[in-house]
């Protein structure tokens, strides 16, 4: 490829001259040190031909029985065709939930062992996705993969799939009226309002849990309106448990940030 050419001929043309320089004194730490700056040099040039976006790790919560589909981009940043092969590192899936791999638009069933992704255009991306099914049971799958250009001798990246399926249906307005209170924003970026009507003297409490039923936070008001703090939490799905008087409600909170 032409870009990799160029980027060789001018890493080529750097180790020449450091070799130049090495030769000109006899410390040997500077020699040393160069020696590192040349593979690191080397890998770097070498793995700059494509970024990875939004994140190498693609984590989804699913409700349970249902199906859907999210991508990790391949971005070409040459003026080349890019050829990027995968094998697969990871594949522990439970009860039903579980993955099929797509490279770009080609979609296969589960994640084979090896492939090819179709050829990347210069300017252009490919896409690491997968249709997402998860089963009757709240459990955790991941998948995993590995990339690296064909040809090359660069390390490659790992990119992660995580499927949570997860039961929040039925959960909801039990016992306390669905009027009685009003959650906002949700999704959430760093802190959830509750406002509740025909609080008279009543205390509420609230309380945030995670998924795995670990408690987050918890506090006790009177106040027709209540500020919960979100922006040391974790992106993801919680559930907040509602207590006033002998009215409860459990609702599902989602921060996004």
């Amino acid at each position: 490829m032409i870009f990799v050419r160029n980027l060789c001929n001018k890493l080529f043309y750097l180790i020449k001259e450091i070799l130049y320089l090495c030769t000109m004194t006899k410390n040997k730490n500077i020699i040393i040190f160069f020696l590192f700056a040349i593979a690191f040099l080397s890998a770097n040039v070498i793995k700059a031909q494509y970024t990875i976006s939004p994140s190498d790790t693609l984590e989804v919560y699913q409700e349970l029985n249902t199906h859907s589909y999210d991508k990790i981009l391949i971005n070409n940043n040459t003026s080349d065709t890019l050829h990027i092969n995968w094998r697969t590192t990871q594949y522990d899936t439970l009860c039903g939930t579980y993955f099929d791999f797509c490279a770009s638009g080609f979609c296969l069933l589960g994640f084979p062992a090896t492939g090819s992704f179709p050829p990347i255009p210069p300017g252009s991306f490919g896409f690491a996705g997968s249709h997402l099914w998860t089963g009757n049971t709240p459990v955790t799958s991941v998948a995993g993969v590995h990339i690296s250009v064909a040809g090359s001798s660069a390390a490659g990246d790992s990119l992660t799939f995580i499927l949570h399926a997860i039961n929040t249906a039925g959960i909801e307005n039990k016992q306390m009226p669905a009027n009685h209170f009003t959650v906002y924003p949700n999704p959430v970026i760093d802190k959830v309002i509750i406002k509740t009507i025909d609080n008279k003297s009543n205390q509420t409490k609230y309380s945030l849990y995670n998924l795995l039923g670990e408690l987050i936070y918890t506090t006790i008001s009177k106040s027709s309106l209540t500020e919960i703090p979100l922006n040391n939490v974790n992106n993801g799905i919680y559930l907040l448990h509602i207590e006033s008087g002998n009215k409860k409600n459990i609702t599902k909170i989602v921060v996004s940030k």
